[in-house]
């Protein structure tokens, strides 16, 4: 799952002098040690963060270096999947952790905004531009599974609010005060009916990350991963188009008519952020050196504990299913109307995993 972590400390007001830094993180030790938390259980999970800033008085700083670094430390044969969204600013947080962390992953997405010049920050200027940051969040969380929000300013509730109208389910954090806690006020009636909403109200324990967490799981946007042999365009389509409709985010290889493709070291990377793995199973699938790569890594992840949660085969034809699926209960899409049910099917059953 892709969760996208946006905050900082409560109502802060960006002064980056060494004085007033310091002073906040002696003020807010709970609130950056919650960051860390949430970090940590992300990447015990396999979960991808998006973040966009390294300042030491935001949440991402603290839930990339002191969360998710330990445990990649800790796990050096698994790999770790980081994204950076931010304005187009030239400046690439994190990037010396490619060096050190080998087993770390870091993608980075620049938004380039065309807002007027007296919207663009003034590099003289202390002061944060919000608008340029609306922007860069608006363009992350059209790319993520679940939004957690946690103190800030301005900038943080707004980026909840457009979380709500892009559909993105958003979990703003009551606890530690500011832009979060003013953005769930305005959305408790609908928050506190969730199951286990009560863990972004109640006040902050050891516990409370891993509750944090397990509410994004249940709330968040399943993604699917679909497996197949470059015969089955139109059947990977209509399976695509079904997820698609039903409001799931689908990751698949778009090159689907080239000769002799070649291993792909980012096609395997979307595996592991797949909730759901699909294999659509078939004659010319069982010859397809490509789909048994493509299945062994879903399996290996999965045997470790981590993302794809769930394998699941669609059939065509009578073709023996492969050695690790044979003990599985397999589903039949011959058809349109079978693939539809399967689907159906598929998306119902997301709570079991």
């Amino acid at each position: 799952m892709r969760i996208h972590l946006v905050g900082s400390v409560p109502d802060n007001d960006y002064d980056r002098t060494p004085e007033a830094v310091g002073r906040a993180l002696k003020a807010f030790p709970d609130f950056f040690a919650a960051a860390a938390d949430l970090g940590r259980i992300c990447a015990e999970r396999g979960h991808t963060l998006l973040v966009g800033s390294d300042f030491r008085l935001t949440v991402d700083h603290h839930a990339v270096l002191h969360g998710m670094i330990p445990v990649l430390q800790e796990n050096p044969q698994r790999t770790f999947y980081l994204e950076v969204w931010r304005p187009n600013d030239r400046k690439r947080p994190y990037d010396d952790l490619r060096a050190t962390h080998k087993n770390l992953k870091v993608d980075y997405f620049v938004a380039r905004p065309g807002f007027p010049l007296q919207h663009r920050r003034n590099p003289r200027s202390p002061v944060v531009n919000t608008n340029l940051w609306t922007f860069a969040h608006q363009s992350a969380l059209a790319n993520a599974d679940v939004l957690l929000a946690m103190g800030g300013t301005t900038g943080t509730e707004r980026a909840v609010y457009i979380a709500q109208q892009l559909g993105v389910p958003t979990l703003p954090v009551q606890s530690f005060g500011g832009g979060a806690e003013k953005a769930y006020r305005s959305l408790e009636s609908e928050l506190i009916d969730l199951p286990g909403g009560h863990a972004l109200s109640a006040e902050w324990s050891a516990s409370r990350a891993a509750d944090l967490v397990d509410l994004a799981e249940r709330t968040g946007t399943h993604s699917y991963f679909i497996s197949y042999s470059h015969t089955h365009v139109e059947w990977c389509d209509l399976v695509h188009l079904a997820l698609y409709t039903r409001g799931r985010v689908v990751l698949r290889d778009r090159d689907e008519l080239s000769l002799g493709r070649a291993v792909q070291p980012k096609l395997m990377d979307a595996i592991g952020k797949a909730e759901t793995f699909i294999l659509l199973w078939s004659q010319e699938a069982s010859k397809s050196d490509w789909c048994r790569l493509e299945l062994d890594h879903a399996t290996r992840l999965q045997d470790a504990g981590l993302p794809p949660r769930r394998i699941v085969m669609l059939r065509r034809d009578d073709t023996p299913p492969p050695e690790q699926l044979r003990q599985m209960l397999w589903l039949e899409a011959v058809d349109r109307r079978e693939t539809d049910d399967a689907v159906n099917r598929i998306v119902s059953e997301e709570a079991r995993q």
